[in-house]
């Protein structure tokens, strides 16, 4: 609560300091009605969320996201590289996020009067964000949380996009080698990912039947 509350307060500052610190550069690119008018939108939108106990954050739809790329990704590849596996890991995370954010809906409800379930609500809340987080640095991103892509479209799964080109290279050839590689070592990064948020819900899934079969 009190870091989403600090998050506001710095959103805040930073809107009401752009005109100081970039001057008339910022009238001439930024449209100052707009940029107050998204700036209240945020900030409601933020002030909702430093309000609820439980984060509305969902994960079936993220998962649902990779088990579609992966089997699109593997009808364009063939059998050059094989993503049967990593498919059906995402098959099984999205099954475990199924039940995850079925928790999340049963501490929205009944968190609050009960005891047991009240002191699961921080650490959903810290699980949800990590999962989401790590899921969609995987799902949206070649470089991954702590580098920068390049600023152009992306397809989903970008680190993997390169993978259909190998059905277009000389399966001897060093560059069909040297992708191959490439790929192989972007869907482990993909399937460690998914193994990662698999691990964190099922745990967290564990101590929540605990807390309701009391």
């Amino acid at each position: 609560m009190k870091s989403r509350i600090e998050f506001v307060l710095v959103l805040v500052v930073v809107c009401l300091l752009a005109p100081a610190l970039y001057g008339q550069e910022t009238s001439r690119v930024i449209d100052m009605r707009a940029l107050v008018r998204d700036t209240e939108l945020r900030l409601a939108e933020l002030y909702m969320l430093s309000n609820l106990a439980v984060l509305p954050y969902r994960i079936t739809a993220i998962a649902g996201a990779y088990r579609a790329a992966l089997a699109d990704l593997q009808a364009g590849v063939g059998s050059h590289l094989e993503l049967a596996q990593a498919a059906q890991l995402a098959q099984s995370v999205e099954s475990k996020a199924v039940e995850f954010d079925r928790a999340g809906d049963v501490l929205r409800r009944h968190g609050q009067g009960n005891a047991a379930l009240a002191a699961l609500i921080p650490r959903f809340n810290r699980l949800v964000l990590r999962v989401a987080h790590e899921l969609n640095a995987t799902l949206y991103t070649a470089a991954g949380r702590f580098e920068q892509d390049a600023a152009a479209p992306l397809p989903i799964l970008p680190g993997l996009g390169r993978a259909r080109e190998l059905r277009r290279l000389d399966p001897a050839g060093d560059d069909y080698g040297f992708l191959l590689t490439q790929m192989v070592r972007e869907r482990n990064r993909v399937s460690h990912t998914l193994a990662d948020a698999h691990e964190h819900m099922d745990g967290f899934l564990r101590s929540f039947a605990t807390a309701t079969h009391r």
